[in-house]
């Protein structure tokens, strides 16, 4: 039953267990802001919050410090006042004489502003999670972490809070937050997940396309991302070099600057990891970067793949980024062995429109 109408269960599938209301404080701020209830007398918020709260309750904070669950609220919650210190929205608001549509479009701009800074909390914090369980490291693209009977996935399967997993796993796992900005297709699932139609018939049109520019990948934009930034809520975000260079690799391989699969070649693509040779392919790819302004030297690409975690088998301070590796293919007469990047395929292509894979393997040397 949902956590903010105990006396009675609620109509939404995803329910939220009694026992986290304890550890969720924020939900009394957020009562205060956004009091408005509709007309089964639940909060306007309430079922997108209980869709959180099931799914990453035990999940701690990127900081360290708290829960994500609290610190995704909290952002949500912090964004609301700032409809009071940033007066832009009035600009769209209706005639003085109609009060009452006055008052309507307040409520749908404090909502907007929770949703857009909550999703961006949410959506950029998981496109950035990763956890180490045993020698395999699990990111959002791939399948559910599973022990025993318990199946947990922030996108896929059922609502099964975070929590379950640790406890299932005894805790033995390693959870870390590189820096890695969130692509758009990715940004659009857990969008979609967590947002659901119900929650966006609350904004008007106009005010949705607002709210999910806010959400969207890259420094937030829209309406409700402008208020945020003019007010502190949200700060200039850094260029992400990881991100930027492998969006370079995409064009560079659809513009084919880039030899795929050949001999010779630049990039050997498989279904477990794209071997991207080094420094001759990798010169390219930033030729390809310089025609659009970003000017990265190879030295900062392979620091920052390797801090983002994108690199297999390639620890975040490991000072060699271009192992070597031997590929070898059915159509070649002997197999040859070059250097470069071996980049995780989840990280550099949409699972699901891979390019051609090479017919062959890609073996890295350890």
């Amino acid at each position: 039953m949902s956590f903010w109408n105990r006396q009675r269960p609620t109509a939404s599938a995803e329910s939220t267990p009694v026992d986290v209301v304890d550890v969720v404080p924020e939900l009394d701020v957020l009562a205060k802001l956004i009091p408005e209830r509709d007309d089964e007398d639940q909060f306007y918020w309430q079922q997108f919050v209980d869709r959180i709260v099931q799914r990453f309750n035990g999940l701690p904070a990127p900081d360290g410090g708290g829960s994500f669950v609290r610190a995704c609220l909290a952002a949500g919650c912090e964004a609301v006042p700032v409809i009071h210190r940033n007066v832009m929205w009035k600009q769209r608001q209706p005639e003085a004489w109609d009060k009452r549509g006055q008052d309507d479009f307040e409520l749908r701009i404090r909502l907007g502003l929770f949703f857009a800074a909550s999703l961006r909390y949410l959506v950029h914090g998981i496109c950035r999670l990763r956890i180490k369980a045993g020698k395999v490291e699990w990111n959002p693209w791939l399948g559910p972490l599973q022990v025993g009977e318990v199946h947990w996935h922030p996108i896929m399967g059922s609502a099964v809070p975070f929590r379950a997993f640790s406890e299932a796993c005894g805790g033995k796992h390693e959870i870390t937050w590189p820096e890695t900005a969130a692509h758009v297709g990715q940004v659009f699932l857990l969008t979609r997940r967590f947002l659901h139609l119900s929650d966006m018939k609350l904004l008007p049109f106009d005010l949705l396309v607002e709210m999910l520019a806010c959400v969207g990948p890259g420094a937030p934009a829209g309406l409700f991302g402008q208020m945020l930034f003019a007010t502190g809520q949200i700060e200039e975000e850094k260029v992400d070099v990881a991100s930027v260079f492998l969006k370079a690799v995409q064009r560079a391989v659809r513009k084919r600057r880039l030899r795929v699969n050949s001999l010779p070649g630049d990039l050997f693509v498989t279904s477990e990891l794209s071997f991207l040779v080094a420094p001759r392919a990798v010169e390219k790819v930033i030729k390809v970067l310089e025609e659009q302004g970003p000017n990265f030297v190879r030295k900062e690409v392979y620091q920052a793949l390797g801090a983002a975690g994108y690199l297999v088998g390639i620890g975040p301070k490991a000072e060699e980024h271009t192992p070597w590796a031997t590929v070898m293919s059915s159509v070649w007469k002997a197999p040859i062995r070059v250097r470069g990047l071996p980049i995780a395929h989840g990280a550099l292509w949409d699972a699901q429109a891979p390019p051609p894979f090479l017919d062959g393997t890609v073996k890295v040397e350890g």
